[in-house]
């Protein structure tokens, strides 16, 4: 079967970003004239010894044009997309649609060195309203507004926390510890 590929791009139509690979399928042509001579062999009792004969389901790409100024941008995200900035040099976390900002700049506490936050581009897994989280040495019960993006990883209120946007020793387990209200 034949997928259709989704493309960013950017005004000159280099291609940014992909989200889905395109793929070229296969359909068959001649598939009611087989069931055909199947069914009236069968009746007949004989054996049927046939071809199918196919073409390349061509596939395509529909392309989505990211304006020139998400160059600058960690993420090329598509027009109205929405998409989370966790930045761990400035220790805060920004809400975007496309290129513009949806949800301020709010400070958050990073992994600790022993136990760092991942980096890289993820996907929201899961969300949880309140959630249990446990590891090696912590249970923490009732923890708000848990956005699972990687295994263990998640964005998540952090009721236990005086203060937020800094790093280092006393961070999380690994997780993106942020204000409950912000979470």
């Amino acid at each position: 079967k034949k997928v259709n590929g989704q493309r960013l791009v950017n005004s000159a139509g280099k291609v940014l970003r992909t989200k889905i690979a395109s793929k070229d399928g296969v359909a068959v042509t001649n598939g009611d004239q087989l069931a055909k001579e199947i069914s009236s062999n069968f009746a007949a009792g004989k054996d049927s010894s046939l071809a199918f004969e196919t073409k390349v389901d061509k596939a395509s790409n529909e392309d989505q044009v990211i304006p020139d100024a998400a160059g600058n941008m960690a993420y090329k995200a598509a027009p109205g997309e929405k998409w989370i900035d966790v930045n761990l040099s400035n220790y805060t976390v920004t809400g975007y649609e496309g290129t513009v900002v949806a949800v301020a700049p709010t400070s958050m506490v990073p992994g600790a060195p022993a136990t760092p936050t991942i980096q890289g581009t993820f996907s929201i897994k899961r969300k949880l309203r309140f959630d249990t989280m446990r590891g090696p040495g912590y249970v923490t019960p009732n923890v708000p507004y848990a956005m699972y993006f990687h295994g263990g990883y998640a964005l998540h209120g952090a009721y236990w926390r005086s203060s937020f946007g800094w790093g280092g020793p006393g961070g999380s387990h690994g997780c993106v510890n942020l204000p409950v209200p912000a979470a």
